[in-house]
């Protein structure tokens, strides 16, 4: 006879569970009141039983602690995209409960996901603008019991008992930063372009940009940083940049004054001084600081850049071209007045030191989402460009 061989069993006391964080949920604005903003997205992975997740702890990642909770609401959704449950922030913590009609099946040996989305509040103060949030499995949870500082209480199908602590991986999950304001900016290049691609001795157009606000509310524009850089040309000794208006009509009204500008030589961290260009150079960071130049809820607004005094550096008449990059900042800062938010600094590319001093200042974008009520240069509602959708891509004017 033949012998015939088994299959190994492996005899385990419970299932286990694995956490993990899902697919990535990108920070972003939360523009008040727009509701179901996907926030985190957490996998859950059973092994050798059936679990049903009974209880799920979040807190808010060193973020202003508890400062977001009274400005958003939190919703839980299985994989399935059906709502589970509805639960607001508690001194920086969340926590999930789950009645038994409720819980969240893990099928053994596969994972689920389960979603977290937020409801944002309206903002109308100053107070209330630039709250940030970043979710955490807060894993100082539950203190008690058989899942103690796991994060996750949960169940085993087999036997109904409480997973142990012991049988609970959490990896990291840990989601983005999102910040809520009362409306946003975007700034992109604009569609249409006008240069003429001819180095001049006059003022010229190199390049148009396009600043718009989100439909939610009105904004006021502060501050935008460009690098400018030239090919087959250079700049001629001390140039002088302006921005004017595009009409509807596609022209430039150059009688109106709409910014100021301010030009560093280089695009080093921290160039000596901030004077104009000389001649021969090719990159000029422009700071334009605007002048009341405030735009109602979905209106775009698109400029116009001017440069003086360019000279042809190319062997070749043709060849003459303009590229523009659009500056924003990488890290936030809380609300502050107009003068604080541009004398701010925040490092990368926009810090550099004035004219004259050792400090470096500013930050690349100053705008309002105009949330207090009396808004004015002095008021605490102006912000950076964190997270703002900002169009950085290289955009190349050629003739």
């Amino acid at each position: 006879s033949n012998a015939l061989d088994g299959t190994d069993f492996e005899l385990v006391n419970s299932g286990s569970l694995t956490i993990d964080l899902g697919s990535t949920v990108y920070g972003d604005v939360l523009v008040a009141n727009s509701d179901d903003v996907e926030v985190l997205r957490v996998r859950l992975n059973a092994a050798d039983d059936e679990l049903q997740v009974k209880d799920l702890y979040f807190d808010n990642e060193g973020l202003d602690s508890n400062a977001i909770e009274n400005r958003v609401d939190f919703k839980l959704y299985n994989e399935a995209g059906q709502l589970i449950q509805q639960k607001q922030m508690t001194g920086g913590s969340l926590h999930f409960e789950l009645a038994n009609q409720d819980r969240i099946t893990v099928p053994k040996d596969e994972s689920t996901y389960v979603t977290v989305k937020v409801d944002v509040r309206d903002i109308n103060r100053a107070d209330q603008t630039g709250k940030r949030l970043q979710l955490d499995l807060d894993t100082t949870m539950p203190t008690s019991g058989t899942s103690a500082l796991s994060g996750v209480e949960a169940v085993t199908a087999a036997t109904g008992s409480d997973l142990a602590t012991a049988n609970i991986t959490e990896n990291s999950v840990t989601g983005q930063v999102f910040v809520a304001y009362r409306t946003q900016i975007m700034v992109d290049h604009a569609a249409s372009q006008n240069f003429s691609g001819t180095p001049s001795a006059e003022s010229q157009e190199v390049y148009r940009f396009t600043v718009t606000t989100d439909a939610a509310r009105q904004a006021e524009i502060g501050r935008l940083n460009f690098s400018v850089s030239l090919s087959g040309m250079d700049y001629d000794g001390a140039n002088t940049f302006a921005v004017y208006p595009v009409e509807d009509d596609g022209n430039v009204d150059t009688s109106v004054t709409v910014a100021t500008t301010t030009i560093f030589e280089n695009s080093e961290a921290a160039p000596a001084t901030s004077d104009a260009t000389e001649d021969g150079d090719t990159t000029a960071n422009v700071f334009v600081t605007f002048v009341n130049q405030k735009l109602s809820a979905g209106d775009s607004k698109t400029y116009a850049l001017f440069v003086d005094k360019t000279s042809d550096a190319g062997n070749i008449a043709d060849d003459d071209a303009v590229s523009v990059s659009v500056k924003t900042d990488d890290g936030y800062l809380a609300p502050a007045v107009r003068s604080t938010q541009q004398g701010t600094v925040t490092g990368g590319d926009c810090s550099y030191k004035a004219a004259g001093s050792a400090v470096a200042v500013t930050n690349c974008v100053v705008w309002s989402d105009e949330s207090s009520t009396s808004h004015n240069d002095d008021t605490l509602d102006w912000l950076n460009g964190y997270l703002l959708d900002i169009d950085t891509a290289v955009h190349i004017n050629s003739d």
